[in-house]
């Protein structure tokens, strides 16, 4: 890591003991340990470790967040090349190994009756949300069923997110860290020849139980600006939560064109059973392929920081596969 990028640390660091120091923060975390096997054969078995720590408080009107992420390297022969884990790989260097990482950090005040959000963020954690089906942690573990595939999120950015009961709106550079190499050098330069903008606006309806969004990102270099438009609504019908998802983006600036996904889960005592299904059509003019996806899940919370589950996945993109796996969950 370059002296620039390691300053931009010192920084961050300064800014959180200030903040720590002035108020109690509020710390949680998790530790996910992930096996997955395939009934293929070029398939290898993979055990994966992920993990998250964040720590939040408040300095007078200003509130922050601190967020820590890190896993193993992942095996590019193992299930999660296929999408089957959401957790793997977040946390990668330039050369795809495996460290932990600062993932956001970012402060927090009131503005325009909303929130206004600024800083190292994570944007998809700002929209496209559900309580069914948004977290690898504890409930679907392929990504398909965590976030909208046809929004073309930066990874942790540098950008801002307004918040309110009405609506949302996301502005970030239009290259996050993983599309920087996982340079925070190159993330935190505005002259580099790579840097555009993302920009998303949704809107919330029944309640906050409908969103509707639309984006757009700017072409780096050579490549085609790309937009699109999305749909996501959480329901509750006789004890079922469930999820619908739908997207659409230009089809000649990315592979992903159309999706639609649907998920639902039941709780009961300790135990909670989910289900669901994800299909992304590939765009036509880059002759990029469909997939089709479905995952079940049993999950058993064993205490207050400790669940443990069973997971099995159904992939068909170019070759059918069977992804079989166990989850273990420690958080606090």
């Amino acid at each position: 890591m370059s002296k620039h990028s390691l300053s931009y640390f010192f920084l961050i660091w300064l800014v959180t003991v200030s903040a720590t120091a002035a108020a109690p923060a509020e710390v949680s975390g998790n530790l996910m340990w992930t096996h997955q096997r395939s009934d293929l054969g070029a398939v290898k078995p993979e055990n994966t470790l992920s993990g998250d720590f964040l720590a939040e408080g408040h300095w007078k009107q200003i509130g922050w967040l601190v967020h820590l992420e890190g896993n193993n390297t992942p095996d590019a022969r193992g299930p999660s090349a296929l999408g089957a884990q959401a957790a793997a790989g977040v946390a990668t260097d330039k050369d795809g190994e495996g460290r932990i990482q600062l993932s956001e950090a970012f402060a927090s005040f009131g503005m325009l009756n909303g929130q206004l959000h600024i800083g190292l963020i994570d944007l998809a954690g700002f929209a496209d949300t559900s309580d069914v089906a948004n977290d690898e942690t504890t409930q679907f573990l392929n990504a398909d069923l965590v976030n909208n595939s046809t929004i073309s999120f930066p990874d942790h950015d540098l950008g801002l997110a307004w918040t309110s009961a009405r609506l949302n709106i996301l502005l970030a550079k239009n290259t996050g860290l993983a599309d920087n190499g996982s340079d925070y050098h190159r993330l935190f330069s505005l002259t580099n020849h790579r840097t555009g903008i993302f920009t998303l606006a949704e809107t919330h309806w029944l309640n906050e139980s409908l969103h509707i969004g639309a984006w757009y990102r700017e072409g780096a270099e050579d490549e085609k600006d790309s937009w699109g438009t999305y749909l996501t609504t959480d329901q509750s019908l006789g004890g079922l939560d469930w999820n619908l998802r739908l997207g659409w983006a230009d089809d000649t600036a990315q592979d992903a064109a159309r999706f639609a996904s649907l998920a639902a889960q039941k709780s009961w005592n300790r135990w909670t059973l989910g289900l669901g299904h994800a299909t992304t059509l590939g765009s036509g003019p880059l002759n990029a392929p469909d997939r089709h996806m479905s995952e079940g899940y049993l999950r058993y919370r064993i205490n207050a920081h400790w669940d443990i589950s069973a997971d099995v996945q159904f992939i068909r993109q170019q070759t059918d596969t069977w992804v079989y796996g166990a989850r273990a969950l420690w958080h606090f």
